[in-house]
């Protein structure tokens, strides 16, 4: 791809396509929703810090917890939905029924997990968080947060 070309698909947020287990997937442009539900998915991996020395077996033992990372790849793939974002945190009879977005994303995660090496996971992944425009991301968070600092409180008398 010509470097005209990558600009061009980069300013008009074209999708790219990738090829996982013989398929080929529409990459979603960019959200903030996917950003936030990537978050979400995030903080379901296990909290470890791992020495040095410690990371081949380290590694070995919170791997069963981390089949997580087949659903972020493929909600870097696929985007969000609405309804997957809106009723995510709720435990209604609506949220577990699934829709057909909901299917897909499942899916396309037991693929990656079980079609695509941990390097391929790997790569992908922190390509796609690249393409996030995480940094713009910060700079809205950070400067909201700034302003709620700022603002006055009431005192109480």
């Amino acid at each position: 791809m010509r470097v005209e070309e990558k600009v061009a698909s980069t300013i008009f947020q074209e999708a790219g396509k990738i090829t996982i287990g013989g398929k080929e997937y529409p990459m979603a442009p960019p959200t903030t929703a996917t950003l936030i539900q990537v978050s979400r998915l995030i903080s379901k991996l296990p909290d470890i810090k791992l020495e040095n020395d410690e990371v081949f077996f380290g590694s070995l033992m919170i791997a069963k917890e981390c089949h997580i990372l087949g659903k972020i790849a493929a909600i870097l793939i696929l985007g969000v939905d609405r309804h997957i974002f809106y009723h995510s945190e709720r435990k209604t009879l609506l949220n577990r029924l699934k829709t057909p977005h909901a299917r897909k994303v499942d899916a396309l995660a037991d693929v990656i997990l079980f079609e695509c090496r941990p390097s391929e996971v790997n790569s992908f992944i922190v390509n796609q968080l690249s393409r996030m425009e995480i940094g713009d991301f910060f700079a809205l968070t950070t400067s909201l947060c700034e302003i709620n600092i700022l603002r006055k409180t009431r005192g109480v008398v």
